[in-house]
């Protein structure tokens, strides 16, 4: 009977147990308690005490140890705990009371989120958080033990992400969109230079005169500034020497080191030495060989001092293709760019072949295009399944960019979300995480928008139209948002619409996802080569221009209502091209 009375955190809306942290509690930790504290009341109404560990005693009753209590050192060794990493965590109840474990920096935070998820809480947007109403919330029966399988996550979706959304939905990344997630929120992995930066650690500006033999020999017997001559052993004497600098003055914080190729479809270094070592891993044209070797030098003399520290390195343009007989550092992470699409045997073979070159393997992909914010986009289902494909192949760090710059783009809130959720645990079902957004984030309006995303990719499938293709084409979206399709996706929008009309949130949230279908209902009859850039518009012979423009009206409004700010990449939203 006291088991049953302790295994409550709150019943009939009262207090059953305490919030207990180490006295020693680590800013993560007191955060981890805040957390729940504030979403327990958000949940039941009732408050719970938060009570250092030293101010304790048994008559007090049940409680929560939330991080490495003393309570919990007896239960959890020292050993389990390093295995947690940065983090693991584990959830369980013993004797009456409930133990949250994790990493002192990330993962007893996690851990809470993850215990929050379990009680149907949901942070669906930065802006809009689904909190079930309970008056009782038992402590879990069964225990939980998780590891992330991607070390590295995030992704770069203009949906206005806060620190708190993104610590809650557990992405580690810092791509500068918002500034480094404090520590106490479990801080972000501090990634040095981009992905592109032979010439920030060697710039030729200043060393190409005095040192020419730096740079690559090009196939003319020329030297170039265009890349490196990666087999010198003075080049390799040098980088190993700045890359310590950098890693001294940062007093080794840094989880990520970019030592990578610079942009473009160049090639390397055609000097004999380079030449010999490309031959003996593949071929005259096998470039990864020089670039991994290279990189694993600079690895293998880093590690000594700073063993956690990762180097980073790309398989792109003319690197794509792994080196024969050769294994990396292990304190390599080769990331290799592109997409994960279902059938797409020639991504998958090539993730495999990286994955017996390098321990560490990452990928970047593309969920969106920035040469379109509001393109009908369906891909919802695609860019989930990319998570599951790639852990699959030995994939252990994964970055989305969707869609970047400014405020705003199609059905943002659900791409960002998805991608985060299924970062995490790329296991989930995508189709259920799919329609439980859609369910808990346009309410009644929901079902018709599932039925909207998976209409329009069958239709876009049925036809064979070549949407994947699309990123790096301005005029590409013609491929596949036609009348016919745009005609049936209104109506499903207008019921959606409908359907939430007596609900000024869930309306707010459905007039968000109704933009690119709007957009397509005005664009699919402008003339070819027309850009939104122009202020007079551009209409195919027939177009019904009173109809467009109030189109073009109520796209206008509900961009402005919505804080949204750019049409692409490089175009800002301009007002006065839209009607008021």
């Amino acid at each position: 009977m006291e088991m049953l009375e302790t295994s409550y955190i709150t019943r009939s809306g009262k207090a059953e147990c305490l919030l207990m942290i180490p006295n020693n509690a680590t800013a993560c930790e007191k955060y981890a308690a805040q957390e729940l504290q504030s979403h327990l009341k958000l949940l039941t109404g009732v408050h719970l005490q938060i009570s250092p560990e030293r101010s304790y005693f048994k008559k007090r009753g049940a409680y929560i140890s939330i991080g490495r209590t003393i309570a919990s050192q007896r239960l959890v060794s020292e050993a389990r705990m390093k295995a947690f990493g940065a983090e693991g965590y584990s959830i369980f109840t013993k004797d009456g009371h409930m133990f949250i474990i994790g990493s002192r920096t990330r993962g007893v935070m996690y851990a809470v989120s993850h215990f929050l998820e379990s009680l149907g809480i949901r942070w669906y947007s930065p802006d809009y958080t689904y909190i079930p109403q309970l008056s009782t919330v038992k402590m879990p029966m069964k225990k939980v033990d998780v590891q992330p399988k991607f070390w590295y996550r995030d992704q770069w979706w203009n949906n206005a992400p806060t620190p708190e959304w993104k610590a809650r939905m557990r992405i580690n990344g810092n791509n500068g969109q918002v500034p480094r997630l404090p520590d106490e929120m479990g801080g972000s992995a501090v990634t040095l230079y981009g992905c592109h930066s032979y010439f920030i650690i060697v710039p030729p500006e200043k060393h190409y005169d005095e040192h020419p033999d730096l740079f690559a020999l090009k196939e003319d017997g020329n030297r170039s500034r265009s890349e490196l001559c990666l087999t010198n052993p003075e080049l390799r004497k040098f980088v190993i020497k700045q890359v310590g600098n950098d890693l001294i003055a940062r007093h080794g914080k840094v989880d990520n080191y970019w030592l990578s190729q610079n942009d473009g479809g160049l090639s390397g270094c055609f000097c004999d030495r380079c030449t010999k070592e490309r031959l003996a891993h593949g071929g005259q044209d096998r470039w990864s060989a020089n670039t991994i070797k290279f990189t694993s030098e600079i690895a293998d003399a880093v590690r000594k001092d700073y063993p956690d520290v990762r180097i980073k390195t790309l398989a792109y343009t003319y690197t794509q293709t792994a080196p024969e007989n050769m294994k990396a550092s292990d304190c390599v992470c080769v990331e290799i760019c592109g997409n994960f699409v279902e059938g797409d045997k020639a991504h998958f073979d090539l993730v495999n072949s990286w994955s017996k070159v390098a321990k560490n393997i990452s990928v970047y992909t593309y969920g969106g295009s920035n040469y379109g914010y509001w393109w009908p986009y369906p891909n919802a289902w695609e860019v989930g399944m990319q998570y599951r494909w790639a852990e699959k192949c030995g994939v252990k760090a994964f970055y989305i960019q969707g869609t970047a710059l400014g405020k705003g783009s199609g059905l943002v809130d659900l791409k960002a979300y998805l991608s985060a959720r299924m970062a995490w645990d790329p296991s989930r079902d995508v189709k259920s995480e799919i329609r439980q957004f859609c369910k808990g984030f346009y309410g009644p309006g929901g079902k018709y928008i599932v039925e909207y995303l998976e209409w329009y990719s069958s239709y876009i499938k049925q036809r064979k139209m070549p949407m994947e293709g699309g990123w790096g084409d301005a005029g590409a979206w013609r491929k596949w948002v036609t009348k016919e399709a745009m005609q049936h996706c209104d109506e499903l929008f207008q019921k959606a619409l409908s359907a939430t009309g007596d609900n000024p949130i869930y309306l707010k949230h459905v007039r968000r996802a109704y933009l690119e279908v709007l957009w397509g209902r005005i664009m699919v009859d402008t003339k070819p080569g027309y850009s939104l850039m122009n202020k007079e518009w551009q209409w195919q012979p027939g177009a019904d221009e009173s109809l467009l423009r109030d189109h073009a009206k109520l796209f206008g409004e509900i961009m402005r209502e919505s804080g949204y700010d750019m049409q692409s990449e490089v175009v800002p939203f301009d007002e006065s091209n839209y009607p008021h």
